[in-house]
């Protein structure tokens, strides 16, 4: 059995794949697994992998391609990794990103230290000009790791967390197919919810690029749906304590904030015109202007995405 199986979607990664794959097949750690998982990228992204696998033989035997017969976009790819995946532990990377080369083996031996089912890191936020690290500081404790996931104090991300696979299963957390931003929230917040075995490195080992044309910064339709039903979910399963009831709606404001900001359709000069400059928490009072102005001007879909962000709020 592996110690760590590395679940890796791939779509449109080809300028960036090599310098994530390079980092990947650097590790110090040797007993690993690779999960490619090959989203009918129509780029030579894979190709550029299997090139950069011919230069690391002692890599070829851990490396698995699953091939999509048609794009499922990214949480699909996620949970088909997952279950091709035999390692002890499980963790993500994507493509457009790289790590540091010890980081799979100081995650590893800290979760054998101490049994641990989850085990994170900090990271850098790479710009096209600068690097920011991204030190958290948090409690341990579920429902503080919940809070601190809420309040922006700690990111969700799954590039960041080495989880112990049969952790995983136990729990019966899975990916939401239809989820295609935000599927890394939506699938820690019940795994830290059920463990009380979680540790933190407090320095930083991944690489998080924050450019525009990064996986996590394409925003559509598609994705504010999604940024909506994870928001929707969360609620499900939130503790009904008043200070993580507060620290959810603060983030669902926030949430609904950033979706309306990317809404794409307007120019700022023409948002605030059609909305008589008002922000999003007047929706109630201006909703009979919104859904007419989209309808008239053709746009039935974003108007069907507006009456949803309207109920979220509401």
């Amino acid at each position: 059995m592996p110690k760590i199986s590395v679940i890796i979607p791939v779509y449109k990664a080809e300028p960036y794949i090599e310098r994530c794959v390079r980092s990947l097949f650097s590790q110090t750690l040797d007993d690993l697994e690779y999960i490619f998982i090959d989203d009918c990228t129509p780029d030579n992204s894979i190709s550029v992998l299997k090139a950069v696998l011919d230069e690391y033989p002692n890599r070829r035997d851990q490396v698995k391609i699953v091939n999509h017969q048609h794009n499922q976009g990214v949480s699909q790819s996620r949970q088909d990794g997952f279950d091709a995946t035999t390692g002890e532990y499980v963790i993500h990377c994507d493509p457009d990103d790289w790590i540091e080369p010890e980081m799979y083996e100081l995650l590893y031996d800290k979760a054998k230290s101490g049994n641990f089912d989850i085990v994170g890191c900090d990271f850098w936020e790479e710009f096209d000009n600068k690097s920011t690290t991204k030190l958290q500081e948090f409690s341990l404790t579920p429902k503080d790791i919940f809070v601190a996931i809420l309040d922006g104090d700690l990111h969700p991300s799954l590039w960041s967390r080495l989880i112990r696979r049969q952790f995983i299963i136990e729990n019966n957390v899975v990916f939401d197919p239809d989820i295609c931003l935000s599927e890394d929230a939506n699938y820690v917040f019940p795994l830290h919810l059920a463990s009380e075995r979680v540790a933190w490195l407090h320095q930083p080992l991944y690489h998080y690029r924050m450019a525009a044309d990064s996986i996590t910064h394409r925003i559509g339709e598609k994705q504010i749906f999604s940024h909506i039903k994870v928001i929707k979910s969360i609620s499900e399963y939130c503790p009904k304590e008043e200070r993580v009831i507060t620290a959810y709606n603060s983030a669902k404001a926030r949430a609904v904030q950033a979706l309306i900001t990317n809404l794409k359709v307007y120019n700022p000069q023409q948002w605030l015109a059609e909305t008589a400059g008002l922000p999003y928490s007047f929706f109630g009072a201006i909703k009979h202007r919104i859904s007419p102005w989209l309808i008239r001007h053709g746009f039935f879909k974003l108007n069907k995405c507006f009456v949803w962000l309207f109920r979220l709020i509401s």
